[in-house]
């Protein structure tokens, strides 16, 4: 599988999983396993349709662990850094302590196979902008990343695990077919000859190439149970195949070759081929039972045939799937996914769909969608039940580590596989070890350090952690020694700890705040830091809230300001304080320097933002344009702009989601407010980091939304244009909003200033009509039409006032309710 591919996972409940367990029925009369996992010395061999190791069945029910070799997932602390230009890649080296946590998870649940993803391929979707194995076939292999490999290689041969390791990928995500040969030049990776013959180069020097860690040659290496042709190759023709799986048998022929053309019989009579295969997800047939006895048929006996993947279903379906496969003369079955701890503090994670995320041992609440902690448990029995053992009493874990990176306020761990909990103690100035907490968790998405609230000021302070789980504790931690809170520091404005909700570009000095609606969140305990501002203008306010207090307006004057919030004595939980921008994307950008902490004062981890997330794409009825003016006084300053007043951002809270304001006043589809084109249609500013700069480009991945609500459409206050050219617009518009957020609900919305009974309200309604018929002919079901009131504003200006925002809030609710099932 592509690590990308969105798919639909329903889970079931605990309670199947127990009837389902009680399928395999004969765990008690399995004896107990081997004490320990044996170094792996002999070679696996095929023997007709089965695996032999020491002349005994080889078989396995375990996990594809596609990170194994390089990281494709954010750490915590990247996601919490990540936006716009000089935020790091996500594309990353795995360090020899994750390698060593995965690869103990997996023996921890009985498993002694491991299937990783493809070598990475120079211009594929992931790394494109970090290193690649494999660069062209006149460039050596990247070392590093290849130490890397050596090092997972040799894990795993000390903890008795066997490696399938497919080779090159169909799909782009790490590069694949088609990456690699455009670096060979161009042509058809199957049939152009220059390409097959470097493919078959790049697999003599990895089959040939000796371990910097172990010493011996891959192709000597009995750790190795299969090289793996590719990854989901498509209409690969036999002859490809047969000329590949002879070279890796040529040049490594103690080892076995597996068909990576999944769902393929055409190797089924190769002498060089040991093992079919197939991948079992619900868009290749929702019962996987009958697919592996429809495959199981097909092979009828001739080669070895394992379940290569197989997920991303419900509980019960996956269950099945592994007594299936137990019962039937299948070798074994690889689930869909692991991942391991980070070095960073707490679990990588990776979303396979709306509500499927790869698992981690040894299941937690947090991952309760993907029913990981039943999954986990069914796999673990079923783990040791295939290899002929009853599964053994879990093991204690072993012991975690703080790492030296924590504060009081901030403390991170390296997590220990196994651990379903951790427990803190302190000692403060030199006194007797106490609790802190005993429930410390490292399994959220994403990890959040722990805040010791009630640590004391002024004195050195001193923490060890255990590791607890069904088996037992771990040993403590060795002893992380922090010194007393020093003197006034400063703390960057892109610190982890520094939340932000919005679109924001860090420039490696300041965080720049351009759009309506963005909210800088900090806490902290102690002395009131002081938070620094650069404004372009006069006009930018913020509202100021602290503990969710109501909010106070404040203005940063042109140039450097600062703002220091009143002490006093904090809740046990610190103080939480968010700035929140009122004002318009045109009236000027603020650049966040960062916060000053006096002595005695810490930054606390912020409460997290919600899961959901909203993106809002309007005009000045979307920014809080004039929303505070009261009749019948008229205040056309900046002051009675509130972006947190719009309808936009209150449905953001009515609903519990992240709201991330894309809009600009007076601007339109093709022309402004005026009925000219300028540079800040939304069409423009749609993909931009900051309104009024072309670069950065805005990634939508890092703000993956649920929900699109598009409220555009008068173009602007100028006339209507006519029907065609509007219909064009707004259809080519939607088009790429669908194609960065292909999951996502789109509403387009009616626009609050057309009066009832006007020409313009019944043109722009026929305008929706045509945006989401173009939608349905595309196969495009997920676009809903609100239609709203009028919206007069007041006699001295149209913009609405606040109480019409929140009355258009509440048309508008009930649509996008229906649209995302919130």
């Amino acid at each position: 599988m592509h690590p990308l591919r969105p798919v639909p996972a329903l889970r079931l409940c605990a309670s199947l999983l127990a009837g389902a367990c009680a399928v395999l029925g004969a765990g008690a009369a399995l004896p107990p396993p081997p004490e320990t996992p044996a170094q792996n010395e002999a070679f696996v061999t095929r023997e007709g349709d089965r695996l032999l190791e020491n002349g005994r069945p080889f078989r396995f029910l375990s996990w594809n662990v596609p990170n194994l070799h390089i990281v494709e997932d954010p750490s915590w602390v990247m996601r919490e850094f990540a936006g716009g230009e000089g935020s790091p890649v996500y594309w990353h080296r795995v360090t020899a302590a994750e390698q060593e946590d995965a690869v103990d998870a997996v023996t921890r649940m009985g498993g002694r196979v491991i299937r990783t993803y493809t070598l990475s391929i120079q211009g594929g979707r992931n790394n494109r902008a970090g290193p690649s194995h494999y660069m062209g076939p006149d460039v050596p292999l990247n070392e590093e990343l290849m130490r890397d490999y050596d090092r997972m290689i040799a894990a795993c041969g000390r903890h008795g695990v066997r490696l399938i390791l497919p080779i090159i990928d169909e799909w782009d995500w790490f590069g694949g077919i088609h990456e690699f040969a455009a670096l060979s030049g161009g042509g058809d990776f199957f049939t152009t000859r220059q390409v097959i013959d470097d493919y078959k180069a790049l697999l003599r020097r990895i089959l040939t190439r000796v371990n910097t860690v172990n010493g011996l040659a891959y192709r000597d290496d009995p750790t190795i149970l299969a090289w793996e042709t590719g990854n989901e190759l498509q209409k690969v023709p036999a002859a490809w195949t047969a000329e590949i799986a002879a070279c890796m048998k040529e040049t490594a022929p103690r080892q076995l070759v597996a068909d990576g053309a999944n769902g393929s019989l055409a190797s089924a009579d190769d002498p060089n081929v040991d093992l079919l295969t197939g991948h079992y997800y619900e868009f290749s047939g929702a019962d996987y039972v009958a697919c592996l006895q429809r495959d199981l048929a097909r092979v009828a006996g001739r080669k070895a045939f394992f379940i290569g993947e197989f997920g991303l279903t419900n509980t019960a379906m996956e269950v099945r799937t592994m007594d299936a496969t137990i019962s039937s003369g299948a070798v074994g079955a690889l689930l869909w996914s692991l991942r391991f701890h980070s070095a960073d503090g707490g679990f990588y994670w990776h979303r396979d769909g709306p509500t499927a995320s790869a698992y981690h041992w040894p299941g937690f609440a947090s991952n309760a969608a993907s029913d990981e902690r039943a999954v986990l448990a069914a796999v673990r029995e079923r783990s040791w039940a295939i290899r002929g053992f009853a599964a053994p009493p879990i093991a204690p874990p072993a012991a975690p580590r703080l790492l030296e990176s924590s504060t009081p306020g901030r403390l991170v761990w390296w997590g220990s596989a196994g651990a379903e909990r951790y427990v803190l103690q302190r000692s403060a100035g030199g006194a007797a070890w106490t609790d802190v907490s005993d429930r410390l968790d490292d399994s959220g998405d994403p990890f959040v350090p722990f805040a010791d609230t009630g640590a004391p000021m002024g004195v050195a302070l001193h923490y060890r952690l255990k590791a607890v789980n069904a088996g037992g504790d771990s040993p403590f931690s060795p002893e992380l020694s922090l010194a007393a809170v020093g003197p006034e520091h400063a703390v960057p404005a892109n610190d982890p700890r520094i939340a932000v909700m919005g679109r924001t570009y860090w420039d490696g000095r300041a965080r720049q705040m351009g759009f309506p609606g963005i909210v800088l969140r900090v806490r902290y305990r102690g002395p009131a830091p002081t938070f620094a501002f650069t404004a372009t203008t006069d006009d930018c306010y913020f509202n100021l809230s602290v503990n969710g207090w109501d909010p106070v307006a404040i203005r940063l004057r042109r140039g450097h300001s600062t703002v220091t919030l009143p002490s006093g004595a904090a809740p046990a939980e610190g103080w939480t304080v968010e700035f929140a921008r009122r004002t318009e994307a045109w009236q000027g950008t603020v650049a966040f320097e960062g916060v000053r902490l006096p002595e005695g004062s810490e930054l606390l981890p912020p409460p997290a933002w919600p899961e959901r997330r909203l993106l809002v794409i309007g005009d000045s009825t979307t920014t809080g344009e004039y929303v505070e003016r009261l009749p019948p006084s008229y205040d056309a300053t900046a002051r009675s702009f509130d972006a947190t007043r719009s309808y936009a951002a209150l449905l953001g809270r009515w609903l519990g989601a992240q709201t991330q304001l894309v809009a600009y006043g007076g601007e339109g589809l093709i022309r402004d407010w005026a009925g000219k084109p300028t540079d800040h249609l939304l069409p423009r500013i749609y993909n931009r980091t900051l309104p009024d700069r072309e670069n950065p480009v805005w990634n939508p991945a890092d703000f993956p939304a649920d929900a699109v609500m598009v409220n555009v459409g008068t173009d602007s206050d100028h006339g209507m244009p006519m029907d065609a050219e509007l219909i064009e617009a707004y259809v080519r518009f939607v088009e790429r909003i669908r194609g960065d957020y292909p999951r996502a609900a789109i509403v387009v919305c009616q626009n609050s200033h057309q009066a009832m009974d006007s020409p313009e309200r019944a043109q722009l309604f026929r305008v929706l009509q045509a945006v989401k018929a173009s939608r349905q002919k595309a196969g495009d079901a997920r676009v809903w039409i609100a239609r709203a009131g009028h919206y007069p504003g007041t006699a001295d200006d149209r913009h609405i006032v606040a109480f019409q925002q929140e009355e258009l809030a509440q048309e508008i609710l009930p649509v996008l309710r229906q649209a995302t099932g919130w």
